[in-house]
């Protein structure tokens, strides 16, 4: 089927002041195919009247206009009126009636994301009163209902999403339509069912604070952006269990120690890859591309892609060394490495009870790296996770730090999953590659870096070799 590229779902009640801004910012986007799906919601000021003019002048042909005949809020809005609309576009973004948008661009932005293969895009906001929004990425390794909300406006989604929604998941226990956090109720459900999710960092949403139809105006709480029946709603909507993923299943990790791994080469996981970056295909040799393991790379870009700018350190010279470096230089990042080839320079490192022999990262003079990754030729001994976790924490942004280390066996990958997160409760482990033999180490929920565990410049003695 042939579908519209955006659609964008307005509802609104007693807009009428608001309505002007609200559909010229739509209309002046600079994607081509935009349509307005605006739903009055029983309004007694006049937005009826006037959206539809305003509708007919600047999106003639590219708008549908609803009012319901008495008030029903937000949630049955989007589960009746924009399900039944959303089969007809590839994605949606939702914005308010009071609200606008502020960058021209934001829907072109939007649409790139998506033709790319994401499922759901979101960016940042400011208020009209100057406040900036809080919004940022989300770990795709932690479930979006156990993490900060930081996906609000502007949100956007792959339209199919909305049709797996149940219509319980816009309503209260009874059954009544959810009236407050409906923003959640949109969000939620549909993050649920993919961990393929990009936020854009520009603040091209305005919210209208000043709104006193605001629930947080209505409640007298304008300091708070948000409303007692509003906490109560998210509350309701956090309860219900997250709808099962459609992007990939998830990966079930069964005995390491006593079981044969039965991953398998994804050819189209390297495609889309070097879809993604095509630096990858013009900068290799065939013979190093056949050596990479594409489920790694993808893990790399998909973070990399997240923290645009990163700098990025690489211990151990092995065959991901080069396409690291094309994925980083594609982010705009900035990759640094240590020689561990003849004649570099080695250190014995211990903690607690293990001891590794690690290059010598006495020349990095304390700087500090977004992530590090730890190749197979990184180690001058028996490779020890959380030797090398305590050995980097001088070198690793403990805000939110990231740690990959390749070719390590599943035994000690087992071990590790349990002994870091039992000294470190902040830090995430999981298994990842195409043989299942590189782990990860990554923040929960980016702890701050003196309540890690392991403490800068003191969890780990070096002895230079």
């Amino acid at each position: 089927m042939d579908r519209h590229p955006m659609l964008v779902f307005a509802t609104g009640r007693n807009c009428a002041a608001y309505v002007e801004d609200h559909i010229r910012s739509i209309a002046r986007q600079t994607l081509d195919g935009v349509h307005l799906l605006f739903v009055d919601d029983a309004s007694t000021d006049g937005t009826d009247a006037r959206a539809q003019a305003l509708l007919a002048q600047w999106l003639p042909g590219r708008h549908q206009f609803v009012r319901n005949p008495q008030r029903m809020g937000k949630a049955h809005n989007a589960s009746v009126h924009l399900r039944a609309m959303a089969p007809h576009y590839r994605a949606v973004a939702v914005v308010d009636a009071d609200d606008l948008l502020i960058d021209i661009t934001v829907l072109e932005q939007l649409d790139a994301a998506y033709r790319q293969g994401e499922d759901v895009v979101w960016t940042n906001y400011l208020s009209d009163a100057g406040r900036f929004g809080s919004n940022g990425p989300l770990n795709r390794y932690v479930s979006p209902r156990k993490q900060p909300w930081q996906s609000s406006h502007l949100f956007s989604f792959r339209a199919e999403l909305l049709a797996r929604v149940p219509p319980s998941y816009f309503q209260y226990p009874d059954g009544r339509w959810l009236d407050a956090a409906c923003d959640l109720a949109i969000a939620y459900p549909v993050l649920d069912q993919t961990r393929r999710y990009r936020y854009l960092p520009v603040r091209a949403y305005c919210y209208t604070e000043s709104n006193p139809q605001s629930h947080h105006q209505i409640a007298g709480e304008a300091d708070a952006l948000s409303s007692p029946r509003q906490r109560e709603c998210a509350r309701i909507v956090l309860d219900k269990p997250p709808l099962p993923r459609v992007d990939e299943p998830e990966q079930v990790v069964t005995d390491e120690a006593t079981t044969t791994d039965a991953r398998t080469a994804n050819p189209w996981l390297a495609a889309r890859l070097c879809a993604q970056v095509p630096s990858l295909l013009s900068g290799l040799e065939p013979d190093q591309l056949s050596a990479l393991d594409p489920s790694l790379l993808w893990d790399w870009w998909q973070w990399l892609a997240q923290h645009p700018g990163a700098r990025v350190l690489v211990l151990g010279d092995d065959a991901h060394q080069p396409a690291l470096r094309l994925l980083v230089a594609a982010a705009n990042g900035q990759l640094h490495t240590l020689d561990t080839g003849d004649g570099a320079r080695w250190s014995e490192v211990s903690f607690e009870a293990h001891t590794a022999r690690l290059p010598d990262l006495g020349t990095l003079d304390g700087e500090v790296f977004d992530a590090v990754h730890l190749g197979p030729a990184a180690w001058n001994s028996t490779p020890q996770p959380v030797v090398a976790l305590a050995a980097l924490a001088p070198h690793l942004d403990l805000s939110q730090p990231r740690l990959v280390m390749a070719g390590l066996n599943p035994t000690r990958i087992a071990v590790a999953g349990t002994e870091i997160p039992a000294l470190v409760p902040e830090l995430l482990t999981r298994r990842e590659g195409q043989r299942g033999d590189v782990l990860v180490i990554e923040s929960g929920n980016a702890p701050a870096a003196t309540d890690t565990g392991v403490t800068p410049g003191a969890a780990a003695e070096e002895v230079p070799a």
